[in-house]
């Protein structure tokens, strides 16, 4: 598992010193994300614990986010939101912003947030929207993201591939990363 680099938009730089690395395995129908935020914890807002569970607008705040869509051309896919607070959220989209009626996962995703001295680091695991059983699946197209707030209440948008002028985790051309069905 080599980690990946995020890198923030041109239009939102960070103020301060942050670097975001993030890995992937996957097991079976499950994905395992593993966030690293290298920065000077001091300088970022962290959001508070909360019970876990769903939540949403997790995004106005620090969250890392998933985008995963099945790599066949067509234009569904899975919005997920990780708040370091224990909450997290799942949308459903039929094509790009069209929100569908989102029920709840099977499996809540689990999430596992540690400060360390040299910034934080999260574990996240959670299950494919489609496991893929078959050899004839196409695989997934995934984004990653991330939204980095720092205490003077700044917002840095963060991503493997920006694609548009503004930060926009929804188009299709940030889900950049091919993930296999096998």
């Amino acid at each position: 598992m080599t980690p990946l680099e995020l890198s923030s938009h041109p239009a939102s730089p960070p103020p301060t010193r942050v670097a975001l690395r993030v890995g992937l395995q996957r097991s079976g129908p499950l994905l395992t994300l593993f966030w690293r935020v290298d920065a000077d914890p001091a300088q970022i807002a962290w959001p508070a614990p909360q019970p876990p569970g769903p939540a949403d607008e997790l995004w106005q705040h620090t969250c890392f986010e998933a985008f995963i869509r099945t790599d066949d051309g067509s234009a569904g896919y899975t919005e997920f939101n990780f708040s370091p607070s224990g909450q997290w959220a799942c949308y459903r989209f039929r094509a790009e912003r069209e929100r569908e009626p989102s029920p709840p996962p099977p499996t809540p995703p689990s999430l596992h947030f540690q400060r360390l001295i040299d910034g934080v680091q999260m574990v996240t695991q959670l299950a494919l929207p489609d496991p893929a059983t078959d050899e004839d699946h196409p695989g997934w197209r995934v984004g990653l993201n991330a939204v980095v707030e720092t205490t003077d209440g700044h917002l840095s948008y963060w991503a493997l591939h920006h694609p548009a002028p503004r930060p926009d985790f929804h188009h299709p051309g940030g889900h950049v990363l091919h993930w296999p069905a096998g």
